[in-house]
Parts: structure tokens; sequence; C-alpha cells
């Protein structure tokens, strides 16, 4: 595989080259076939849950002006908008007890990779991920068990159902380790930040890796729940409707800019494939989003998962989600 930075191409072998404890998170990109010009997204709520439960927290510490009605209607709203009385008085204190949550815009459904998933699946430990984040936060199923019309599974040599993934890994994106809040671009992704790729233990420079995937087909129907304390249920959003957080375009919906930059990737390997209906969304996302020389990406020459989905285990995780196991 090769590596990208700016005005740079450096091979680095990853297989040899991999870290075992790393952060990372992955993302599924799903545009459904009834709608492919638009993404299948969920609001992100990490602010205002981290708002609602610090208020909460020092409620004999508030402010007259801060009551519980107040509290309760920024808990209850769909996509928070903070008064400037509130903010006024909780920044500082966020500041001072370095509290900086991820802030609240539509997202690539996906998640942080567990230690244990590195530790049983080395190899593709993202790949495995992404299947129960796909069923937990959007009720999509994204591997799928091939059977006969009569209902009867199709059976592997081995005497196994016969089970296939129904996604492709696109990119591993490289940003800056950040505590809270995900991982942040980095300034510049420089030399130096290749050679902490090379030696992951030195203290500057630690990476946060970004799994990007492609949803070709999915089963199930989309959840109507929310994912508690973390994101709204899901929805179909339309790429060109997608801007930066804090955009003034009217009908404009926030969306974070490295999931951006994952999706821009896939886009332009789907318009070399001749879907040229594309070109449009490709082009509106790269004139709002410009901020490609900030993160480095490997393209995978194998765009296969490779998880095993003939262990039960993994296929309950595929299907049900980790939380339901």
């Amino acid at each position: 595989m090769t590596f990208y930075g700016k005005n740079a191409r450096v091979f680095i072998d990853l297989k040899k080259e991999r870290r075992i404890e790393m952060a990372g998170t992955t993302l599924g990109i799903y545009m459904p076939p009834e709608q492919p010009l638009s993404l299948v997204l969920n609001w992100g709520i990490k602010t205002q849950t981290t708002l609602c439960n610090y208020l909460d927290e020092y409620k004999k510490d508030l402010p007259s002006w801060i009551t519980n009605e107040r509290i309760k209607d920024l808990r209850e709203q769909r996509k928070l908008k903070i008064p400037g009385d509130i903010w006024h008085w909780v920044k500082p204190r966020w500041q001072k007890e370095d509290i900086d949550p991820k802030p609240d815009a539509y997202g690539l459904f996906g998640g942080m990779i567990e230690q244990w998933e590195i530790e049983n699946h080395p190899n593709d430990y993202f790949d495995y991920r992404i299947t129960s984040e796909a069923v937990e936060e959007t009720g999509l199923i994204i591997v799928r068990e091939l059977k006969y019309h009569n209902g009867k599974s199709i059976l592997d040599p081995d005497g196994k159902p016969k089970r296939i993934s129904l996604f492709r890994r696109i990119c591993l994106v490289y940003a800056e380790n950040k505590k809270q809040g995900g991982g942040k671009v980095y300034e510049k992704f420089n030399h130096k930040t290749i050679e902490a790729l090379r030696n992951p233990n030195q203290e500057e420079g630690h990476t946060y890796e970004v799994y990007f995937f492609h949803i070709m087909e999915a089963d199930g129907t989309l959840s109507t729940e929310d994912h508690k304390g973390e994101t709204r249920a899901p929805e179909i959003i339309p790429i060109t409707s997608l801007y930066p957080r804090n955009s003034q375009v009217e009908g404009a919906n926030w969306f974070y800019p490295k999931h951006a930059f994952g999706l821009k990737i896939l886009l332009r390997q789907l318009i070399k494939e001749g879907k040229n209906e594309y070109k449009e969304p490709l082009a509106h996302l790269e004139k709002e989003f410009q901020h490609d020389d900030r993160l480095g990406f490997v393209e995978f020459a194998d765009s296969t998962p490779t998880l095993d989905l003939s262990d039960e285990d993994a296929w309950l995780r595929a299907t049900q989600g980790v939380k339901k196991i």
C-alpha cells in the first residue's frame, strides 16, 4: 500500500510496521439505491450530551437563571442551539477543566475500534468493527447469508452456511490522536508524522486511524431510535446539502470535514468507474471542504474484507450488534 501526504508519496509496509495498540475508528458510507446521491447519516450529539450531563452534575452550583426547565429543553432539542448566556457560563469552566467534546454535526455511521478486536483479529479488526457499528447505529445489516429460493442455506465446501460481506474497504486516513472528541486533523502532514508512523512508540506524532468503507448493499430497515448519548436516529441526507459546521447557507446540513475527506475519495473512485452522476456531488464537496492537505491516507490494494463470518460470535455482532449479545 502507498501512503499519501502533502506533496509526497511514501511506501510503507503496513503489515510489517503495524502497531497493535492504537486509537482508531471506522466509518461507513452508504448511498441507498433509491436515493443514490444521498447518504445515510447520523446527527452527532456528543456536545449536547456533555453539556446537559455537566449542567445536571453541577445543579447546586448553577446560577438561578439556568433552570431545570432550560436544561430539559436543551436535552430535548433535536439539534442543539446553546443560548449565549449558558455558553458564556459554561465555556470558561470547560476550558479550565479541559472538556472538549466532539462538535454536533452530521456524520457517517461507525465507531471506535476496541482493543479486544485488535487482539483477536490483528489483520482485519476494522472489518469486524464496521459490521457491528452499522447495525447498532442504523439498523442496517451489511453482511448476508446466501440462500436458495426455498429458503435453505447455501453451504460452503466445509458444510457451513455461505455468508458474504456487502461492503468494501476504501482507504485508511491518518490524523492526529486527540483524547477527547476523536482525531483532529494535522496542520501539516509532513515527514515527522511519516516517521511517527514508522516508530509509533514516539511520544510526538501519535496517529489516529480512520478506516472508511463503501457499503454497497444493506439488508434491514433504518432504525428510528437514537443511539443514546451519541447520535440521533439515522436520516437520508443529500450530499449537495452538506456544508462545514457554522455555515450560514440556507438549508445547510453541517457535516464533519474528516468524513467529507473519505467521501470524496470514494466519489473519485466511482467517477473513475464511469459513474458520472457523482461529478456534481464531488464538485460541491471539493468547493466546500478544502482540507485535503491536512490528512494522509492509504488506499487499500485489496478492498475485499477478510472477516470470518463463519464464526458465530462475529455473525451475531454483525447482525445484532455488540450490545445485544
